[in-house]
């Protein structure tokens, strides 16, 4: 993760050199960005990079939980509805809402499709601490669902999370392994069939 020097920069330098970072993990995968273009298109000196990062891999685990962490504050207040609903109508806005973000930042979505092509051991190392903040906060929306009776109480919880988000991954390597992340907001509607209809499975189950 960045040294502290980089907190440390003013924020309009800060954002300068994320957004260069974002640019070049949008257009390649960690075996094919480099620092050099980083450095390049943020208009540092190679030098100072490396008073902030360790190398590469620090700079683009970075990037990776800043889109999660921007991500969990567009979902927030989505989330937020389990006190008062269903928590399968809170996890279909839930989905609905992360589609949206996807729309909305086109080149979060992006390096989410390049991390998609990336190592499975990359993609162990660096993602898993997301996804362990993501299954989280989804055990905890399941659990308040069972205590207000939603959900059957014989159902265990972290199993049920554990399907639930791996559906999740699923669909997101199936939605942008068809699509082009600029057809996202063409195939809007499109991509949220695809999510109903995997959360009615998981509500409904496959039993006639």
């Amino acid at each position: 993760m960045p040294h502290q020097t980089f907190f440390n920069l003013d924020t309009a330098k800060r954002e300068k050199i994320i957004n260069a970072a974002i640019d070049e993990f949008a257009e390649n995968t960690l075996e094919t960005a480099s620092v050099a273009a980083i450095v390049s298109k943020a208009g540092i000196p190679r030098g100072s990079f490396y008073q902030y990062f360790d190398g590469l891999e620090d700079i683009y685990e970075f990037i990776i939980e800043y889109i999660g962490e921007k991500k969990l504050e567009y979902l927030a207040p989505t989330m937020k509805k389990v006190d008062a609903n269903d928590p399968f109508d809170v996890l279909r806005e839930t989905y609905k809402t992360a589609v949206k973000f996807t729309r909305d930042q086109p080149k979060y979505a992006a390096i989410t499709n390049q991390v998609s092509k990336e190592s499975e051991n990359t993609k162990s190392a660096i993602i898993k601490r997301q996804k362990e903040k993501g299954r989280a906060a989804l055990e905890q929306m399941l659990k308040k669902g069972q205590e207000k009776g939603f959900i059957d109480k014989s159902i265990d919880i972290k199993v049920a999370t554990f399907i639930i988000t791996a559906s999740n991954a699923a669909l997101i390597d199936y939605t942008l392994g068809q699509l082009d992340e600029k057809d996202l907001d063409s195939k809007f509607d499109y991509i949220l069939e695809q999510v109903n209809q995997v959360l009615y499975i998981l509500e409904n189950g496959l039993r006639r």
